[in-house]
């Protein structure tokens, strides 16, 4: 990491660790691009805030939570980081990638998040009940890999991602109990009614039918690459609500999802070099 004036630049390996270490209520993540390039392939959890649009829209943007920007090749990103410290408006810092999109060598995600998922949902009860439904999709999807795959390495990966999604899907539970009000079944009953028709993330699984086939022709990456879609398209969706959720509580609500599925995504990247088929 380096000093410039008023923000510091940072490496993409140190902005992974950043974000690995940092709560999610704790930074913003601000791609500058134009909409195409974000659609086109995007840092997951990152907000698109066009530089032309950038200077009116700096009070979107938390003060006190540290602000990290980024571009293609990190130019843009400079000129808001500059544009960002004459405005006096942060009082956590700025952070800008350094060599942007060019440089980053992480996970990224393409399209935007789909936000009609939970579309006019602002009581934290519906957004949890609806998260329970996207836990449910992950996890017949895993199982369904699993028990149709061949290979032992994709067979224990979806098979320790689908112990996962239940676990995750029982801390959902415990969040929708603590608010009290409607008498809740229990857990097992709850969770057993839920269809499981769309993913985390927005996506049908229908539409990941393709990454399906490759996960059970290929190997362990392959089925590392359909779980890595699945985990940060999530993350991607939950960090773009909170930024859209005006009530507090259902905005901390997603906050806390993405958070759990960013532990997910490194999990599954921890695990790649075992996943890896040995060469001849």
């Amino acid at each position: 990491m380096f000093e410039e004036i008023g923000y510091s630049s940072l490496g993409s390996q140190e902005l992974r660790d950043y974000m690995a270490g940092e709560a999610e209520s704790e930074y913003a993540l601000v791609d500058v691009r134009q909409p195409q390039e974000y659609l086109a392939g995007h840092i997951p959890g990152a907000r698109n805030m066009p530089l032309p649009e950038f200077g009116a829209r700096l009070g979107e943007l938390d003060p006190n939570a540290r602000t990290v920007l980024y571009c293609q090749s990190g130019g843009r990103s400079r000129v808001a980081a500059t544009m960002a410290v004459e405005s006096e408006h942060f009082a956590a810092g700025l952070l800008n990638l350094d060599q942007g999109m060019n440089g980053w060598d992480g996970v990224a995600v393409d399209q935007a998040p789909r936000l009609q998922v939970f579309h006019g949902m602002t009581d934290p009860r519906q957004v949890l009940l609806k998260a329970l439904e996207l836990e449910k999709a992950a996890l017949l999807l895993y199982n369904y890999v699993a028990k149709k795959a061949d290979k032992e390495p994709v067979v224990k990966l979806m098979q320790d991602l689908a112990g996962m999604e239940t676990a995750h899907a029982k801390l959902v539970y415990k969040e929708l109990a603590k608010l009290g009000g409607q008498e809740l079944a229990p857990f097992d009953d709850l969770f057993a009614s839920l269809t499981g028709d769309v993913l985390e993330g927005g996506r049908t699984i229908a539409e990941l039918k393709p990454w399906v086939q490759e996960a059970l022709q290929g190997g362990g990456m392959e089925a590392a690459e359909l779980a890595l879609e699945i985990e940060y398209t999530a993350y991607d969706l939950y960090r773009a609500m909170a930024h859209e959720n005006s009530d507090k509580a259902s905005g901390e609500v997603f906050l806390t999802l993405a958070g759990q599925e960013k532990n997910h995504g490194r999990m599954i990247l921890d695990r790649l070099d075992d996943l890896m088929e040995p060469t001849e």
